[in-house]
């Protein structure tokens, strides 16, 4: 039975692979587009997916949700953090904290049910999705950069500028979103390239040129920590081929750390020398002045932190390189670790750390399928983990969409066997 009257499973299940197959391909089109759009993407794609499941699968599906310990994490940091805006200084804290509750329940929904219309994976033959996985990143990153080589001409052909526009800001805008698009990329080529490694005869090649357009897109734009984040993938990768377990053990301890001892890099970027600071490119001198700052604005609330997006409303600013009166925080720290200690104080770093240990097991549970599994787990939160501690915000909507369709796609690799237990 069905919650949509007279449904068949065939047809169903048609429904389902059909509307998440699509679904995903236009992932990739509003990753392009700077990311907003895989929010709506990814909701939609879990109300497909509980409109064409059984019921009884549903209840099984819930009754797993309950007992997982990923979740639970999950649920106990974002209520914290939710709690924390009522002390908030943000006027809108508490709305943006229950659009993140809610949304996370989307998404949640979302990635079960991309895991339930990929259907189980084996090594040959290969599904549509795993297929897609295959394709979309590489003509993706093609399309990405030719864009940036174009000085966004694709951009600007979907959406002119309009008569009497601020052209500058049209620029900044598709400099963000195609920056956006490219770390929406990075996090989709692990499992793109294990697919290719482990599913096609010329499958190498391919995964070559599809890193090596990445790399030049990066390098292109700028992104200097997406081309960290692609070597430190693959590092990534081939450690986790000979040593699985050991592998998500570490990139597990250092996530946890990260967040656990934040307050240890704010006191360094304190202890740094104008001259250091000076030497540095001023994304990162900037990056060095806002922790310092967040590391005192830690010290006045540490144990239930300052409340939800609280980070928005500081409005200290500094000089730097003949420009005066630039923003020490520009809307959040750009750091995950930092900005969990300071608007959810040292509780909110417990639960988030929690969070983390429970994702290290889940992903070390899925790394037993094989060494295919094991080196896209590494694959995927090698990347995270290094961006999540120099960019974007921990509460915005489309790096949580991100983060769950990634997980979802990552069911697409295939079982091999049982991985080491090295």
């Amino acid at each position: 039975m069905y919650i949509v009257p007279h449904l068949t499973a065939q047809r169903a299940e048609t429904v389902r692979r059909r509307a998440v197959l699509t679904l995903l391909g236009l992932c990739f089109v509003a990753g392009h587009a700077g990311g907003l759009g895989l929010v709506p993407l990814l909701v939609l794609m879990g109300l497909f997916g509980v409109f064409t499941t059984p019921i009884e699968t549903l209840k099984t599906e819930l009754r797993e949700a309950v007992e997982s310990q990923w979740e639970w994490a999950l649920a106990l940091f974002v209520g914290w953090a939710l709690l924390s805006s009522l002390w908030s200084p943000y006027e809108k804290a508490s709305i943006n904290a229950l659009k993140l509750v809610f949304g996370l329940i989307f998404f949640e929904v979302g990635r079960r049910a991309f895991i339930t219309a990929a259907g189980t994976c084996f090594v040959k033959p290969t599904n549509r999705f795993q297929s897609l996985m295959m394709v979309l990143p590489v003509i993706a990153a093609i399309l990405l950069c030719l864009d940036i080589i174009s000085g966004f001409g694709l951009s600007f052909a979907v959406d002119p500028p309009q008569a009497g526009e601020d052209l500058e800001r049209r620029r900044a805008d598709a400099i963000m979103n195609t920056a956006n698009g490219l770390v929406f990329l990075i996090l989709m080529s692990s499992p793109s390239i294990i697919l290719l490694l482990w599913t096609r005869y010329r499958g190498p090649i391919i995964a070559v040129l599809l890193l090596a357009l990445l790399i030049v897109t990066a390098a292109l734009s700028g992104l200097n920590v997406g081309i960290a984040a692609l070597i430190l993938s693959v590092c990534a990768m081939l450690s986790a081929a000979f040593y699985p377990r050991a592998t998500l053990n570490t990139l597990t301890a250092s996530a946890m750390a990260l967040i656990a001892f934040a307050p240890i890099l704010a006191a360094f970027a304190m202890w740094s020398s104008s001259a250091f600071r000076a030497s540095l490119p001023f994304s990162w001198e900037h990056r060095l002045v806002t922790w310092s700052y967040v590391g005192e604005k830690i010290r006045e609330h540490p144990i239930m932190g300052h409340g939800f997006d609280a980070s928005r409303t500081f409005d200290g600013t500094f000089s730097a390189r003949g420009f005066d009166n630039l923003p020490v925080v520009s809307l959040h720290p750009h750091n995950a670790g930092l900005q969990i200690w300071l608007e959810t104080g040292v509780i909110g770093a417990i639960f988030a750390a929690t969070v983390l240990w429970t994702l290290g097991q889940a992903a070390t549970r899925f790394a037993q399928g094989g060494r295919a599994r094991a080196m896209v787990c590494a694959g995927l939160i090698t990347p995270i983990i290094l961006i999540a501690s120099v960019s974007y915000g921990v509460w915005q909507e489309w790096w949580w969409a991100t983060l769950f369709i990634s997980a979802g796609v990552l069911h697409l690799v295939p079982r091999t066997k049982k991985t080491p237990t090295a």
